[in-house]
């Protein structure tokens, strides 16, 4: 897993398919991670596309994204060893609205931005034998509550959809999932929180 808000951590698992012994063995039945009650494992919670000079490894988005692919392989070819049986490879994007993170391969932000910032993740499973797992991102419309964010709320639900149905293949399609503003979130422990979304606008979503 990997936090990028922290300009101190670096990706820890560069090397997935040369690791591939030390994961697996990380997420055997004995390590207790294998109960009915485990649905899978969160591989990266909102990969950027890029790593800036402030980290202490820069990777280009090639490398964070086919490091995302290796590992979900990882997984998915590891049923033999029991360890990884029927459990997802979960990897969740960024909003839409987070540009400052996608910058500058893909472009200045709006619908176009998101777009390559999709491809890129989805475009690195063209090699293996299954496209992603599931396309999940977080959205959360209410913490800025204006138009412009309700709209741009209504043009990633679409674009994630077309994106999904785009790398689906006969074998597999993909399925969509959103992470949903349901509480009250903050940046850091240094930022007020933002506002608490109320019950009608949790049903909204």
């Amino acid at each position: 897993n990997e936090n990028y808000w922290d300009p101190t951590c670096t990706f820890k698992n560069a090397k997935p398919v040369a690791n591939r012994d030390t994961v697996l063995r990380s997420l055997r039945p004995s390590q207790g991670l294998n109960s009915p009650s485990v649905m899978g494992w969160m591989i990266w919670d909102e990969p950027p596309l890029y790593y800036g000079p402030a980290h202490k490894k820069e990777l280009s988005s090639n490398q964070i994204f086919r490091n995302l692919a290796d590992m979900t392989q990882l997984l998915r070819d590891s049923v033999a060893s029991s360890c990884c049986y029927e459990k997802l490879a979960f990897t969740n994007l960024l909003p839409m609205h987070v540009v400052q993170h996608v910058l500058p391969e893909c472009g200045k932000g709006g619908i176009a931005t998101y777009a390559c910032y999709l491809d890129k993740f989805l475009s690195s499973f063209d090699d293996q034998p299954l496209p992603a797992p599931v396309l999940c991102a977080d959205i959360y419309p209410f913490e800025a509550p204006n138009s412009f964010v309700l709209r741009q709320y209504f043009q990633q639900l679409a674009l994630l959809r077309d994106k999904a149905a785009q790398y689906s293949r006969p074998s597999y399609r993909i399925p969509m999932c959103l992470v949903i503003q349901s509480a009250p979130r903050r940046e850091n422990m240094k930022t007020p929180y933002h506002p608490t979304p109320n019950f009608v606008q949790v049903r909204w979503q």
